[in-house]
């Protein structure tokens, strides 16, 4: 027993000696998609390095400043290139638009940020289905909520600015639903 305790504090030792450290940058709070970031959004935590880890490292702090979250990072994850951006959502002649859907009008597939999805207009309840193809408009993925107490979930959508408002007044009346389209590019 004395043995396998020994080795197992010999291993750690090795370990924290032969990789040491790094300072990288993490999230002091949760910070929502598109917010840019503050210094007091950031702290500095220690890792061991991990070739399959991409950290930004803590010198890089000043570089980061005044970039926005790329997706919403809850606290205490650490940084990757991939984490923040300079785009602003939306941009010129986008929109997003706010969806609230019932488990019945989305996929139970888990919706990614930047997934491409058709807001499609749904009949009355207990209607009879459309003879011909139903309007649609096609969107991006920016965000998805958490559900809220009544189970629905609200989707933001990136939409073409000409097509938001009237996506935006067909989804008030709770009859659209979501299709999730193919993630192969």
């Amino acid at each position: 027993m004395v043995l396998v305790v020994t080795g197992g504090v010999g291993a750690a030792w090795l370990v924290s000696d032969a990789g040491g450290t790094v300072s990288v940058l993490a999230l002091a709070h949760d910070v929502p998609r598109g917010h840019v970031l503050e210094p007091e959004d950031l702290v500095t935590a220690r890792t061991t390095p991990d070739a399959a880890l991409q950290v930004v490292p803590s010198d890089r702090l000043g570089d980061l400043i005044g970039q926005r979250a790329a997706v919403s990072l809850p606290a205490g994850s650490l940084l990757t290139p991939s984490s923040t951006t300079s785009a602003v959502v939306p941009g010129e002649g986008q929109s997003v638009v706010g969806i609230s859907l019932s488990t019945a009008q989305m996929p139970a597939t888990t919706l990614l940020t930047g997934d491409r999805v058709r807001i499609v207009s749904t009949p009355p309840t207990q209607a009879e289905p459309p003879g011909e193809a139903p309007d649609t408009v096609q969107g991006e993925v920016v965000d998805v909520a958490s559900p809220d107490r009544a189970g629905s979930t609200t989707v933001d959508v990136l939409v073409p600015s000409l097509e938001a408002a009237d996506l935006a007044a067909r989804a008030a009346t709770g009859r659209v639903a979501l299709v999730l389209d193919s993630r192969v590019d």
